[in-house]
């Protein structure tokens, strides 16, 4: 029951990320991050309204902690690795003002 935050992220990962560099799996930055939003705006009914914010927001993070993953070595414009994942799910649900752990296990028991 009591999982921790990084837990709960590494599992979301792996729910969501369908691409691999090097051997490694990442998180996608389009067809993943499409899903993942739509199945995030969905659990987070107050968020709803305000789609093209909440997308904007998302895809501006991820623009975000992917230069910040290129520029620590990880060379790749596809996507996120798990631990950059995890940087930019904080990043972005902390930008949007949401409690993170409600949430990620919304979205778990969403696509269990």
């Amino acid at each position: 029951a009591g999982q921790s935050t990084e837990t709960l992220l590494s599992k979301l990962f792996f729910r969501y990320a369908t691409g691999w560099h090097k051997g490694e799996q990442i998180f996608l930055r389009f067809p993943d991050l499409r899903k993942f939003a739509e199945d995030a705006k969905g659990m987070a009914p107050r968020v709803h309204k305000m789609f093209c914010r909440f997308e904007g927001v998302l895809e501006s993070t991820f623009e975000d902690t992917m230069q910040l993953q290129n520029d620590m070595g990880i060379h790749t414009t596809k996507g996120l690795t798990l631990p950059w994942f995890q940087v930019f799910v904080q990043k972005a649900l902390t930008r949007l003002g949401m409690q993170i752990v409600s949430l990620l296990m919304a979205l778990l028991r969403q696509k269990s």
